[in-house]
């Protein structure tokens, strides 16, 4: 499944064959609109962990700064 901006809302692309809605079953709008929700969810996880990654980037760097500001202890 693919999305096509040339289309009308009321087409769908799969597998490279153009659909009409009107023409799908109920199942078969059923797992369209699981789809479609999926693809969303994907997304929405892909932004949330561009953020924790780039947090968790910037948590090391301040880390690896404050432990070279440090005075290191003398062991023994």
């Amino acid at each position: 499944m693919s999305d096509d901006e040339n289309l009308s809302p009321n087409f769908i692309t799969i597998d490279g064959k153009n659909y009409s809605q009107s023409d799908l079953s109920d199942e078969q709008l059923y797992f369209l609109r699981q789809i479609q929700s999926c693809n969303i969810k994907i997304n929405n996880l892909k932004f949330d962990l561009d953020q924790v990654q780039a947090s968790a980037m910037v948590f090391n760097q301040r880390l690896s700064k404050s432990i070279e500001q440090t005075k290191p202890k003398k062991m023994g």
